[in-house]
């Protein structure tokens, strides 16, 4: 599997950076091997770095579903789109877009938060909807995109990204879609 994650932030105020590890470490590194000593954490940290990027606005069909992370209902939206995409006209590439659309603000320590997850692509224009398929307005923002191959249902991804690399960034997260 492979994924980007795409999130909104807006800017603020930078915190102190982290620091790479001490010499102990880099001294067992070169004995056991480079990643030994790391925790997972650590990992995902060299392998996740953003890509900041401002994205347009972007003109989206698809198909929503409602869920929460206890209740993911993730493959069965995806069989539901992913025969009918074709219908779409005006398709501005092959690209398929997935988010989450939250009612409030995002609740990170609530697994039970209910949001509605698209399955989109973008279109140029919104003529000839398909039956049973919706229209959404995607606002210009800037995004941190990550890029992950692996299952998306690897915890560890959202974790880092939100208890680690947010919290110690330049950003925060914006509510919107994502």
């Amino acid at each position: 599997w492979g994924i980007i994650l795409a999130l909104y932030y807006q800017k603020r105020i930078p915190k102190t950076p982290v620091y790479p590890l001490n010499d102990d470490n880099q001294i067992n590194e070169a004995h056991f091997g480079k990643d030994y000593w790391k925790t997972d954490e650590q990992i995902l940290k060299e392998q996740l770095q953003p890509t900041i990027i401002t994205c347009d606005e972007k003109k989206l069909i698809g198909i929503k579903i409602r869920m929460s992370l206890v209740e993911n209902r993730t493959f069965e939206l995806w069989s539901h789109f992913m025969p009918h995409r074709h219908e779409i006209q005006h398709q501005v590439c092959q690209e398929l877009i997935s988010m989450q659309v939250y009612d409030g603000a995002l609740n990170l320590g609530n697994p039970q938060q209910e949001f509605n997850k698209w399955a989109t692509v973008e279109v140029s224009s919104f003529d000839n909807i398909p039956e049973g398929m919706e229209s959404f307005i995607l606002p210009s923002s800037l995004y941190a995109v990550f890029h992950y191959k692996g299952h998306p249902s690897d915890y560890r991804i959202y974790n880092y990204i939100f208890t680690n690399w947010l919290p110690n960034s330049a950003y925060e997260l914006d509510e919107r879609p994502f």
